[in-house]
């Protein structure tokens, strides 16, 4: 493709939110500067960052006239940082990236262009590959399923419950090419969320696609375990947060089953976030069991009563354990499995340290 950019009204705008990312910056702007498709714009939303990424943004704003840096002096979260890059993006199309990713190759773009002019598709998604953060090891398994053209009513009926706990779509922001139009016309809100943005940005979106295009193919290095993997106790305020909305659109839709999916999903990320709590804030065990019954106690009054959980499509040790109220048998559960955890973290670091070095 010809290096043509139109600076007033250019093709795609890739939009980057950054917060202390100097250590990942760099290869995520290398990677979509060397793209063979030119028309485009990069907006980088450098969020309040303390670090010198803005140090690092100033060197690449001076070498790419295609690069538009807008500077937070104080950080506002990624989903706020996204639609502040919306509202500034002139492109017909938009892709997002986070900062600690990268593309694959320099025909990414070009893949997911030639694609969206030939389908008029909402949105055209390529495959991604998983990088295990630290020592850059690839899950050999791409991840890229369903592929092809999916158009509505069959993609609503069938991946709606993508959102509500059944990994068959993707619903992550990155790695996709959306039209802008869907992105506007759908009034996307800022729920103050830190955690799952992506997921309720998707969904929000979602009821309005008439179509959508998967690519079968491999294009985007997702950072497992980078800036916006871990997991913390902002995370289980934000799912909770989201749930009044995922429960709005479920009944507004009519999605059979997603109530019951989505418990099962809050479930486990309960467990998580007692993990969390016991392996990393290190809470005292009397505290921590407070907290558990105030969380179960949450659990059914977010799904108004228990008839939800008496019909999970997923009845295991830990549902029986929140079914029965028992709160010293759920603390010991979670105490031992952040333990066994932690020995398997630390024992895969030095297996990976120890492949390192092998000829």
């Amino acid at each position: 493709m010809s290096k043509f950019y139109n600076y007033q009204n250019p093709v795609i705008s890739i939009i980057l939110p950054v917060y202390n990312g100097q250590s990942f910056i760099k290869k995520c702007i290398n990677s979509i500067l060397i793209q063979t498709f030119f028309d485009f714009e990069l907006i980088i939303i450098n969020d309040g960052s303390k670090d010198k990424t803005l140090d690092k943004l100033l060197v690449y704003k001076k070498k790419d006239k295609r690069i538009v840096l807008y500077n937070l002096m104080t950080n506002i979260g990624l989903e706020a940082s996204r639609l502040k890059g919306i509202h500034i993006a002139r492109g017909k199309y938009i892709f997002f990236i986070d900062a600690d990713d990268w593309l694959l190759n320099k025909d990414v773009l070009k893949k997911l262009y030639l694609k969206s002019i030939e389908t008029d598709a909402d949105y055209v998604e390529i495959g991604y590959k998983r990088v295990y953060d630290k020592y850059c090891i690839f899950n050999q398994q791409p991840f890229v399923k369903p592929t092809g053209l999916i158009t509505s009513p069959y993609l609503q009926k069938n991946y709606f419950q993508s959102f509500f706990g059944v990994n068959s779509l993707n619903v992550c922001c990155w790695g996709k090419l959306y039209k802008k139009s869907i992105i506007t016309n759908s009034n996307i809100k800022v729920l103050g969320l830190k955690y799952d943005e992506d997921r309720i940005f998707n969904l929000q979106l979602f009821p309005n696609l008439k179509k959508i295009y998967i690519l079968n193919d491999i294009g985007y290095c997702y950072r497992y375990g980078g800036l916006s993997y871990k997991f913390n106790s902002l995370a289980y305020d934000s799912l909770k947060k989201n749930l009044d909305y995922k429960i709005e659109i479920l009944e507004r839709f009519k999605v059979e089953g997603a109530k019951e999916r989505l418990l099962c999903y809050m479930k486990d990320c309960l467990k998580a976030y007692i993990r969390y709590l016991i392996e990393c804030d290190r809470k005292d065990k009397s505290l921590l069991v407070e907290i558990i019954k105030k969380e179960i106690n949450d659990l059914y009054y977010y799904f108004f009563n228990r008839k939800y959980l008496l019909n999970l499509y997923e009845i295991n040790d830990f549902s029986k354990k929140i079914l029965g109220g028992d709160i010293e048998d759920i603390y010991n559960q979670c105490y031992k499995e952040a333990k066994n955890g932690h020995y398997l973290r630390v024992l895969k670091s030095y297996i990976v340290k120890l492949l390192r070095h092998l000829p």
